[in-house]
């Protein structure tokens, strides 16, 4: 019975994080320190580059068609404002990119092979 009486406040205070936390640091247990949450993953460079100045990135989303909105406020659902490329059309994720007029996407055109004629004089022999 007397031991119940002594453990009786090691039990009330394990109910009670604060009463715990003082009581690890008597006991010399350094607190568990929870990793901190994953950050949002970095925003594809065509957008980062269409978004209107001074917005920060946090406040873009993807909505459920995979286009990337800009919200200036919380709702629920999220809603915001379609993030537009250069032609003006909304981006999405898995979208072409837009090229402008007059320009050749990078690996559009073949690259350039060396003009090899055959030796001829060395094929006869």
């Amino acid at each position: 019975m007397r031991r119940l009486i002594l453990l009786f406040p090691l039990i009330l205070a394990a109910c009670d994080p604060s009463a715990m936390a003082n009581l690890n640091s008597a006991l010399g247990i350094e607190p568990e320190v929870p990793p901190p949450p994953p950050g949002p993953p970095p925003l594809p460079p065509l957008v980062a580059a269409s978004l209107p100045p001074g917005t920060p990135s946090s406040l873009v989303f993807q909505n459920t068609d995979g286009c990337y909105l800009f919200s200036v406020e919380v709702t629920v659902p999220p809603s915001g404002f379609p993030v537009n490329d250069a032609a003006g059309n909304p981006i999405c994720e898995g979208q072409p990119v837009a090229v402008p007029a007059g320009t050749v996407p990078a690996g559009a055109l073949p690259a350039a092979t060396p003009d090899v004629s055959p030796d001829i004089a060395g094929l006869a022999g």
